[in-house]
């Protein structure tokens, strides 16, 4: 890029089809120290109550001071003149939303860099909920004869392979859809999850898994079950 400010515009499509659109500025400077400077976030989700840590690498006898927007409000929250070799900066977030964490280094010249990075704040309550809708989702449409709607709620390297099963069950998919069953516990982590459903037959009851993986583009899919 040439040093002026250019727009960055980014677009997310959902698995419905339907966009959400963000522009942000993009600030390109004159070279500096500042350039050898590595800023990293620890995660792009946080579940609340929990931390988000910065971490600046190389910024020894470049960097003068480190200053952070951590809820996107434009205001600083907190000020590092600390000048260590590699540095730290956490916060902790209680409450869900997504906030554009800003990151300003300057050095001993007057000059300045800005870093821009998104951040989910959810909470595990908010993302089994999403979860669990995922599975219902997929079971809802196959209830529904819908198998096409089905298979948008599979991973896509998964959904030939699905689509071949849903095609050999034929005509026994309502017998089938009734021995489903119902979500009983799951556990989740960065990017996976892990879902036991229960089926009650004759004999008792049985269980079996499903995993969920979240995709570059941020939404959970039925990776295997």
């Amino acid at each position: 890029m040439n040093e002026g400010e250019t727009a960055i515009r980014a677009t997310v499509t959902g698995r419905d089809g339907d966009t959400s659109s963000t522009t942000i500025a993009v600030v390109e400077s004159p070279a500096s120290a500042l350039d050898e400077v590595a800023v990293t976030f620890s995660t792009s989700k946080v579940f609340a109550p929990g931390l988000l840590v910065i971490r600046l690498l190389g910024n020894e006898g470049r960097v003068a001071s480190v200053s952070v927007d951590f809820d996107g409000n434009g205001s600083t929250d907190v000020v590092d003149n600390t000048y260590g070799r590699d540095t730290e900066i956490a916060w902790r977030y209680t409450q869900p939303g997504v906030v554009l964490v800003r990151v300003t280094l300057a050095d001993f010249d007057g000059n300045a860099r800005s870093f821009q990075y998104p951040v989910l704040v959810t909470t595990i309550g908010v993302e089994d909920a999403q979860l669990r809708a995922v599975i219902n989702g997929m079971f809802d449409a196959l209830r529904a004869g819908n198998t096409e709607a089905a298979l948008k709620f599979f991973v896509s390297s998964r959904v030939e392979q699905q689509r071949a099963i849903f095609n050999s069950i034929g005509a026994n998919m309502p017998d089938v859809i009734a021995r489903f069953g119902t979500i009983a516990d799951g556990q989740i982590s960065t990017g996976l999850a892990e879902y036991l459903i229960v089926r009650d037959l004759p004999d008792g009851k049985r269980g079996y898994l499903v995993y969920l993986l979240q995709e570059e583009d941020g939404v959970w899919r039925i990776a295997q079950m």
